[in-house]
Order: structure tokens, then C-alpha cells, then sequence
């Protein structure tokens, strides 16, 4: 396919500026790829935003790391039938299920032949509904602030643990999502909040949501762990902290606690102030406390300056703390953070976001934007013929460049999201789920930004891509998102425009995620039916619905016209595009470098697929990319092929930053000459199937049977699809028969770059944090982990000779 380029018709074109003023930006590079000559940086140039990330360290006679082992206080176990605990569900019972090894210590654990088992409390009951245990007894708040639970459940479920006195609930911990398995697994529930609770409690509530049709209950352990186990101290790293507010608002820190002061030493210029973020957590609320934090900075020479801020304990609320450097000279300072309290109970005050910095007018910016589940074909600057009305993205587009020919590494929302923030692909990540996340040991698009001087925050719209259910929240210093399972676009922008407008003046990274276009395709009244003949009736019950899927979702039961989902779908797009429109005429955009993307499409029915994006077809892969930036080319169209997943290394190349490592290529490589990518790969779900595409032919090869609740029909083990993408852009009409010599090709070509995969993923189970797994260990439990398919483990096997892969293995 060869590379082109062509001008779109702008409504608006922006003429923009490079950014000279920040000493942390070397000149952009030209449209074209070239590079410009360094802007003359005489005496007279204005001031340069700069940005440095301080840590907090316990000062030396506190410097010992504060242990966070945990101590089990109670254990207890399903009784007899007859016995106090209670389930509630359609039918409740006693009995043995299956076992591991960990089990071995249970009461009642046996050993039949091959098989081991456990005593368990089943709780059945028809899906959808929630189910419950309840066990009576006498719990002292003051002794444990951990619950760890041993549970098997045969699918994904939400399980939350309350307790309550004399029927009134008194604390219940944040629901964790369990993964489906049919041995049991631990969960680990913290409950710091007890420490506010006064009195005993008399009842323990396991309360399940009804995902799935049965849990099985064997074990609960009440244990306690110091209160650094929740809120490390300046002896560990940073990491995100939520106040326990409505919505996530998470920020890098770390926490001080009363009688552990802490320090940092840094150099910075009088002109510099020192800023932070400070609050308490609320669970760990000590009624009627006033604790001061109090901060003083001394220079090298002797200077010295203090202020005392009121620690918020009415509400939980994150407050910023500055102190302007003024006065204490140039070079080395020493900043002292404490925590007072008249109380004699441990206060705590979590300090995040510690940065010294100079601000700048035109500090610069670099914003990212993921529109979830957003089609390739619908963005109104693809012209007059397009489905939808976006003027706010075609503005963006009419100021930079649109690529039709971008593909995404996976049809998945996390899959897809963890290449683009690593610039590695789904198949060495092994991230192949919405559950499964990131390892620490991974690198990420918000680290390496963070290290080149800038103050990086997440804004996302979609509870499974916060940090501890994707683990892209390694390297931002603040993370917002949903508690529930979503929110709409307008929260999210108006959070995001919010920071724009508050951390004016320093170099800023945003990633912002919306998520409206999903499913269910319920737009706002704005939008509502903008695309459905209003006088129709689409849930008619006069007429039959003609529709040859598995099922129907739940919100279109009673559905009867199969064209009513996608009129919706379109219009939430315009609803999206007018909630965008207000981040993208926010007026530090002018001068930034922003893109617009996303992580999969959605199908409606081609390839016998409804209403989802199951299946690795141009519907589900081809996703729309926008990129400006100042002195770039504006209103351009690029229709040679590119990679979404080289998004990342553009905008740090973008930025000035090409000696910050990071993978990926330079997305202008594909403007005025041959693009470096050639063959570009994908992995599905699951890692179901993968695919090849290379010179406008795409191959499919399925990994393994699957067959996606969305999909009408079955896809067979290492079965072939091939689609001529140049005369059927959407892949309508498969043709592997007419074509063999063209499978072959394409299908070793795929097999060959399965077989390079790394041999260590950078996937993590899923099933709890690195936190939790570490309390766990400390009290000895051990779990099996990642299944070996995520972890690692060959993709397809070159040498196989089933029906479907003999004919075209090469001789």
C-alpha cells in the first residue's frame, strides 16, 4: 500500500507556534519528519517552566523501614448444618468442592485418589440476583483491620464484606472484582475504617452481586496490619493514594504519620516555590483530631521559612500546600514535613504530588485522548459521506493530521491501552483481558514523561482502567476515574479541562479516556434518536426482529428493529464529540501537541458479529488517529498504514524528548516517505486469534475453538480467513480459496512473529494487588497466580499438523 497524503478541507485552520519558552523542550521536529535548527536562546529569552519530583524520606533517626506484616487474630470456618452461619440465596448447603494444595491445613480437607477437597458453605442462586453469607458472633473493631477470604466462584464476581451492631451497618470495605476459578482463591479486604468504630460489632456480612450463579465460601480470617500497610510511609515508594471521595481522585504519594517526621533534600533556584498536595484518607479519620502538617524549608546559608496547614478532617478533600522559595538563594535546601496532633491515637495525612517548580506562560503540554469503542469511518473530517456530525474532532483535524489507516494490537480495552502505553505489543505484554494488570516492572508512556519534567495525570472514564484493575496508573501523579463501572464523558472533560486550568503554567501531560460510544448506546436527549425516525417504535412487539445472534443484551430486550442500535451508537458519537469539543478548545490546547485516538471499534452485525468487538476484523481493529502539533502540517489526510501503538514514541518525539527511551516509531515517518511499517499484527481477546496485515491482504488464523457471546457462529482451532482489504476495505468477502499461495505467505509470516514472542509477559493475575499479594505472603498463604497462557508459553506451535494448518506449513 503506498503511502499518501492529501489536504482536508478545515473549517478552521490554527496557526501555531513552536514551544520556545521551556528549557525542558528541544525544538519540535518539522512536519515532514526533518528536523529545525535549535531557536536562539540569547540573553532576553523568557522564563522556562521547569518541573522536579521530590521524594519524601523519614528523616535519620526514623530511617528503619516500618514492617507491614500482618498478624491473624481469628480464624473461622463454615459450622455444621445447623450452625450460625446463614446464606441467603435459592438453596443453601454444606459440602465438599474441590481443593489445592493451599487448602491443606483446612478442617475437613481430604484426599480421594487424585482429587482433594474442602468443606464449603454453598450459596446458589439465579443469576443476576445478589446472594449473601451472614455470620453472627462478637468482633472487636480494635483488633483486626483486614478480612481475608477463601472463596472459589465459577465466574468473574463482585464480592464486598460489612460489618454491622445491632443491624446497623457500621463498616463495609471497597467491592473487589474475584475471577472465575474452580479452585479457591484468596481476597484480601481491607477495613482500615474500623478504627473509627466504637464498640462491638455482631455481625459479618459476604455479600456477592450476582454475576455468577454460586459462591462457595471456605474460610474467613480477621486479621490486623499496621496502619503503613494502607498508607505506606516515606520509607516506601509512592504510591497512588484515594481519599475515599464519590470519584477516584488518586494521587502519588506517600503517608506521614504523627511522631515520624519526614524530609528532602533538593536544589532549586529563589525563583522556585515548593508544591504539594496533602489530605486524609477516610477511613483512616480519627473523630474529633485537628492535626496540623507543619512544613519548614531552610537554604544552605542559614535562610528559613515555615508554614502550618489545617490537615481537612470534616472532608475528604485533597488541599494544596506551596511555599515560595523567595529569600533562601539559589542551590541546595532542606525541606522538613511534620504531622502534630494533640490526640494520642496515630495521625496520618497523606503528601502527594511533592514538586519544586517555575512556571511558565507557555509551560509546555502534551494531551492524549482515547475514545473507547470508537470506529475508524466515524469522524465527520472523513467527509460529506461520513455517519456522524464530530465537528469538535474535525476542528482538531483541521489543525493537524487525520491517519484513516490506523490499526490497534488487540480489540480490547486494556489489551489495546497497555501497547499504546508501552509501545509493546499485546503479544510480549500478555495482557489479554479487562482484568489482568500491568506489572510494575513495566515501562509506561506516564513514566518516561514523568522523568523528562512533567506533571502527568490520568482522567478515565471506565472503572477497570483505573491503576489497580490496569496498572497504567504506574508513573501519573494523579489518576481520576469512576467508582462504579463507568461515567459519562462529561465529568471526565470537565475534570480534565479542571487540571488544565490548575496546573497552568507547568509542564503538563494529560491522558484522558471517554467511554460514551460503549454499549448500552444510550446518547443524552441532545442526540437521542438523531439518527432513527423518530415516529417509528423500535421496540414495535408487533414485529419480528430479524436477528440471527446467540442472545439478546439485556437493554434491548423486547429490541425488534436490528437498525435501532447502531442509530444510537452514532449519536452517542455526536454527544461525545460536543463533551470533547470544550477540552479541545481549552486555549493552552492551541499551543500543544494533542492526539486523539482509540482502543478498538465496534461491529453491528458484519462477520455474524452483534453489537460488540469480538474478532479481529477492520470493524473491531481500524480506529481512528488524530495528531497536532505546533508548526505541524494543518488540515493534512495520511492514508499510509500506521500502528496505534506507535502513538507514544510520537508524542515524546513530539515534545522534544527523542533521548527518552521508549518503543515504538515516529508516526511522521508515514507522512512524505515510505512508512517503516509494513506488516502490522494484532491478538484478540483472550488470545483467541491473531492476525497478519501486510500490502492490503489480512489473514486471520484463530489460536483456539472460541466462540464470543456476540458472535452468531463458532471459530475453529487454527482455522484461515483471508480478506483482500484493497478492493474490501471491510473485509466482506473471505477468499483464502482463491488465493493459497497468498495464505501461505501471510500465514508463516504470522507464525514467525508469534514464534518471537517474549518468553515472560508483563501481565499479572488479576485477581489482587501487588499490595495485597504481598500481605498475603506475609502470612503465608501462596496461590497458583497467572495462568501459564498469560505469563508466557508458546502462541502456536510452527510444527503442527492438524487438517487446518498441513496445507499451508511450507515443505
Amino acid at each position: 500500500m503506498k503511502p499518501s497524503t492529501s489536504r482536508l478541507t478545515p473549517s478552521s485552520a490554527l496557526t501555531a507556534t513552536i514551544l520556545l519558552a521551556s528549557g525542558l523542550l528541544t525544538p519540535l521536529l518539522s512536519s515532514c519528519g526533518g528536523h529545525e535548527e535549535p531557536a536562539d536562546r540569547a540573553s532576553g529569552a523568557a522564563a522556562e517552566a521547569r518541573l522536579e519530583h521530590l521524594e519524601l524520606r523519614l528523616v535519620a533517626a526514623d530511617a528503619e523501614p516500618v514492617t507491614a506484616e500482618a498478624t491473624v487474630v481469628e480464624k473461622l470456618f463454615p459450622p455444621a448444618e445447623g450452625a450460625p452461619w446463614v446464606g441467603q440465596g435459592s438453596r443453601v448447603l454444606r459440602a465438599l468442592v474441590p481443593a489445592g494444595d493451599a487448602e491443606r491445613e483446612l478442617p475437613g480437607y481430604v484426599v480421594e485418589g487424585d482429587k482433594a477437597q474442602a468443606p464449603a458453605l454453598i450459596v446458589l442462586q439465579d443469576a443476576g440476583k445478589p446472594r449473601e453469607v451472614r455470620i453472627p458472633g462478637s468482633f472487636d473493631p480494635r483488633a483486626f483491620n483486614q478480612l481475608i477470604l477463601r472463596i472459589a466462584v465459577p465466574q468473574e464476581e463482585e464480592i464486598t464484606i460489612s460489618f454491622s451492631s445491632g443491624g446497623e451497618e457500621r463498616a463495609r470495605s471497597q467491592p473487589v472484582s474475584v475471577a472465575g476459578n474452580p479452585l479457591p482463591q484468596l481476597v484480601v479486604f481491607d477495613l482500615p475504617v474500623l478504627r473509627s468504630v466504637e464498640g462491638s460489632l455482631d455481625q459479618l456480612r459476604i455479600q456477592a452481586a450476582g454475576h455468577t450463579q454460586g459462591i462457595m465460601v471456605l474460610e474467613v480470617a480477621l486479621a490486623s496490619s499496621p496502619l503503613e500497610s494502607f498508607l505506606a510511609s516515606a520509607s516506601s515508594p509512592a504510591t497512588l493514594i484515594d481519599l475515599g471521595g464519590p470519584e477516584f481522585d488518586k494521587r502519588l504519594g506517600v503517608g506521614l504519620f504523627s511522631g515520624s517526621p519526614a524530609e528532602v533534600v533538593f536544589d532549586a533556584p529563589e525563583s522556585a516555590a515548593l508544591s504539594f498536595s496533602y489530605g486524609v484518607p477516610r477511613d483512616l479519620l480519627v473523630p474529633g483530631s485537628s492535626p496540623k502538617l507543619h512544613v519548614s524549608v531552610e537554604s544552605a546559608e542559614g535562610g528559613r521559612l515555615e508554614e502550618v496547614f489545617t490537615v481537612p478532617t470534616a472532608r475528604t478533600e485533597w488541599r494544596t500546600g506551596q511555599l515560595a522559595l523567595e529569600g533562601l538563594g539559589d542551590g541546595q535546601k532542606r525541606a522538613l514535613f511534620e504531622l502534630r496532633s494533640e490526640s494520642d491515637a496515630v495521625e496520618v495525612c497523606a503528601v502527594a504530588e511533592l514538586r519544586v517548580r517555575t512556571i511558565a506562560p507557555s509551560a509546555p503540554t502534551v494531551v492524549l485522548i482515547t475514545s473507547d469503542t470508537h470506529r475508524a469511518d466515524h469522524i465527520g473530517a472523513l467527509g460529506a459521506d461520513a455517519p456522524v456530525r464530530t465537528p469538535g474532532i474535525d476542528a482538531l483535524a483541521a489543525r493537524g493530521v487525520l491517519f484513516s489507516d490506523a490499526y490497534a494490537a488487540s480489540n480490547t480495552t486494556n489489551p489495546s491501552h497497555t501497547s499504546l502505553m508501552t509501545g509493546v505489543h499485546v503479544r510480549d505484554t500478555r495482557v489479554l483481558d479487562n482484568r489482568s494488570p500491568l506489572v510494575g516492572e513495566a515501562r509506561t508512556l506516564a513514566e518516561a514523561f514523568r522523568e523528562a519534567g512533567y506533571h502527568t495525570v490520568a482522567a478515565v472514564s471506565v472503572r477497570h482502567l483505573m491503576d489497580d484493575e490496569s496498572g497504567l496508573g504506574q508513573g501519573f501523579d494523579r489518576m481520576s476515574g469512576p467508582k462504579g463501572p463507568d461515567r459519562p464523558a462529561r465529568t471526565t472533560t470537565l475534570q480534565a479541562g479542571a487540571w488544565l486550568d490548575e496546573l497552568a503554567g507547568e509542564p503538563l501531560f494529560v491522558w484522558m479516556h471517554v467511554f460514551d460510544a460503549h454499549s448500552p448506546y444510550e446518547p443524552p436527549a441532545s442526540t437521542d434518536r438523531r439518527y432513527y425516525d423518530k415516529s417509528r417504535d423500535p421496540f414495535d412487539p408487533t414485529r419480528r426482529l430479524e436477528f440471527s445472534g446467540r442472545f439478546l443484551p439485556v437493554y434491548l430486550r423486547g429490541l425488534t428493529d436490528v437498525d435501532f442500535p447502531y442509530a444510537q451508537y452514532r449519536a452517542e458519537i455526536d454527544a461525545l464529540d460536543a463533551e470533547l469539543a470544550r477540552v479541545l478548545e481549552h486555549p493552552r490546547l492551541a499551543a500543544a501537541v494533542v492526539a486523539l485516538t482509540a482502543d478498538h471499534g465496534e461491529s453491528f452485525g458484519a462477520h455474524d458479529i452483534w453489537w460488540d468487538h469480538a474478532g479481529l476484523y477492520p470493524d473491531s481493529l481500524h480506529v481512528p488517529l488524530v495528531l497536532s502539533w505546533p508548526s505541524g502540517p494543518a488540515g493534512q489526510r495520511c492514508d499510509a498504514p500506521v500502528r496505534q501503538m506507535d502513538l507514544g514514541r510520537t508524542l515524546l518525539d513530539l515534545a522534544g524528548r527523542t533521548d527518552v527511551a521508549f518503543e515504538g516509531q515516529d508516526l511522521r515517518e508515514a507522512l512524505d516517505r515510505a512508512p517503516a511499517i509494513g506488516t502490522r499484527y494484532s491478538i484478540a481477546k483472550d488470545g483467541n486469534s491473531a492476525s497478519v496485515l501486510s500490502d492490503g491482504w489480512q489473514l486471520n488464523l484463530n489460536l483456539r475453538d472460541h466462540q464470543p457471546t456476540a458472535a452468531v457462529r463458532e471459530r475453529g482451532r487454527h482455522q484461515l480467513e483471508l480478506y483482500d482489504l484493497n478492493t474490501d476495505p471491510a473485509a466482506e468477502r473471505e477468499c483464502a480459496t482463491a488465493f493459497p499461495e497468498r495464505v501461505r505467505e501471510l500465514r508463516s509470516k504470522l507464525v514467525a512473529w508469534l514464534g518471537q514472542a517474549s518468553s515472560r509477559g508483563l501481565a499479572s493475575d488479576g485477581q489482587a494487588t501487588a499490595a495485597q499479594r504481598a500481605r498475603l505472603a506475609s502470612l503465608g498463604y501462596t496461590g497458583d497466580g497467572a495462568s501459564e497462557e498469560v505469563r508466557g508459553g508458546t502462541w502456536l506451535d510452527p510444527d503442527c499438523t492438524c487438517a487446518e494448518c498441513a496445507p499451508y506449513r511450507e515443505q
